[in-house]
């Protein structure tokens, strides 16, 4: 235990001394920007944004990590990227994140799906079709088994997989049921290849956030990266750890 504590204060330290140089740097140039997002926010937010800053600030190098929640979250936690961008519940110290936009999460089915001629479905009928469902460490699973959790139910899906595409596609062919994201799934919605179901009993909603380390040194770079997020965020601030 002892030599696990001190290995822990030695990475803070080597961090806080990173964090030192990287801020004598910004005294004389643009510090480049190591940013991570979520796959849904990756997808339907982060191109437009990151074309927006790189025009406002031609100076400042941006790379990007797309991946699911958990791997971006640890990412930020290691210092490995400056800022993340996820789904879902705000994550715990060392990290603090702040919501910028609203989400929501979607049922959706095969046109010929016996659920589609009902303006309501239950959960227990929702229940007794196969799910389509994202892996347990994105965002969206999580908000998923959050919201049958809330009914005291947990589910072990017919799929399971890490790609949105490959769930769509399931659904096309009448294989199940699928909870996605719409931002993801509104061009096969316009499309008629898949429909809405209602189903009032799942909470659905959800925050985007964007997540620091708690001790991260905010270079020029980085504030100017926020003050973007800050522009773009649609409802009240609020910061919450």
């Amino acid at each position: 235990p002892s030599g696990i504590l001190l290995r822990d204060y030695a990475r803070h330290l080597v961090r806080l001394s990173d964090e030192a140089q990287s801020a004598v740097n910004a005294l004389h140039q643009a510090t480049p920007l190591r940013l991570g997002s979520s796959i849904t926010i990756g997808i339907k937010l982060l191109p437009k944004l990151v074309a927006d800053f790189k025009t406002k600030h031609p100076e400042i190098s941006v790379s990007v990590t797309v991946d699911n929640t958990d791997t971006i979250l640890a990412m930020v936690a290691d210092d490995r990227l400056d800022l993340g961008m996820v789904e879902g519940l705000a994550p715990s110290l060392p990290l603090v994140a702040n919501p910028f936009q609203h989400d929501e999460l979607v049922v959706m089915a095969h046109p010929n799906s016996p659920l589609v001629d009902q303006s309501v479905v239950s959960l227990p009928a929702l229940l007794e079709h196969p799910l389509l469902l994202r892996d347990t460490q994105s965002g969206t699973r999580k908000l998923v088994d959050a919201a049958l959790l809330q009914h005291g139910t947990c589910v072990t899906p017919r799929w399971e997989s890490s790609s949105t595409l490959a769930l769509v596609e399931a659904v096309k062919a009448d294989l199940g049921v699928a909870i996605l994201p719409k931002r993801l799934v509104e061009d096969a919605l316009t499309k008629g290849d898949v429909v809405l179901i209602n189903v009032p009993d799942l909470n659905l909603s959800r925050e985007f956030i964007w997540v620091i380390h708690q001790d991260k040194y905010r270079s020029p770079s980085l504030r100017a990266w926020i003050d973007l997020l800050h522009e773009n965020t649609l409802h009240e601030e609020g910061v919450f750890i």
